[in-house]
């Protein structure tokens, strides 16, 4: 059920990843596995860690075919472009880690369809554009982390590297725009992070507010 071989210069192949029908748990974080094709095969992999091994260009699209994914750890690799629309076909996700990658652009709306998400850990990107409505959708949230890179408000979800630009030649743009959203549905929410980003106006008058309800229950 579980493959551990994390920190090993072992070049994976995914080829056969389809016969190992009870593998549910996969660790190649720091491994040097760049290439995953044919990992969409493993239908029933519930855990995926492919931390730090310099995966590059655009979030793989065949990890949007394990849909019985609960924990997904992507980060610190160089994966850039957008978050694609299809993440909302891992409904049943709990964490997902995009830590310190080069994502950019809007935060697609249909992440708000991810209903059993307890984390989500965006932070070190380039994300622009607004923050989707959607995000009050998260109705099982307790982490929501959406640093742009150069914040500075917490270390918790990004480890002691939050913060820091990890390329200080880059212009890595201003964030995230537009209004604070109330977030007044997100009654599980614990942490909330959204610094280094551009967001403006007034805090919303029914900011946190399912929080407070909650609290007073």
């Amino acid at each position: 059920r579980e493959i551990d071989l994390e920190g090993n210069a072992i070049v994976f192949n995914f080829s056969g990843i389809g016969e190992a029908g009870n593998l549910e748990t996969l660790y190649l974080s720091e491994t040097g596995t760049k290439d995953v094709s044919g990992i969409g095969n493993a239908r029933n992999l519930k855990v995926l860690h492919l931390t730090g091994n310099g995966i590059s260009g655009t979030i793989p699209h065949e990890i949007f075919d394990l849909t019985n994914l609960r924990s997904l750890f992507l980060n610190y690799n160089r994966m850039s472009g957008r978050l694609s629309s299809k993440i909302s076909k891992l409904h049943h996700l709990e964490e997902l880690y995009l830590l310190s990658n080069e994502l950019d652009g809007q935060i697609p709306a249909s992440i708000g369809d991810l209903k059993k998400l307890k984390i989500l850990a965006l932070t070190e990107n380039k994300f622009g554009g607004t923050l989707p409505e959607e995000l009050n959708d998260l109705e099982s949230i307790e982490i929501l982390a959406i640093q742009h890179e150069g914040a500075i408000d917490g270390d918790t979800v990004g480890g002691p590297n939050v913060g820091t630009n990890q390329d200080e030649g880059t212009n890595t743009g201003s964030g995230i725009s537009g209004p604070l959203l109330s977030f007044n549905k997100l009654e599980n929410l614990r942490e909330l992070y959204l610094g280094g980003n551009s967001l403006s106006g007034t805090i919303p008058y029914e900011f946190l507010n399912a929080i407070t309800a909650k609290s007073g229950d």
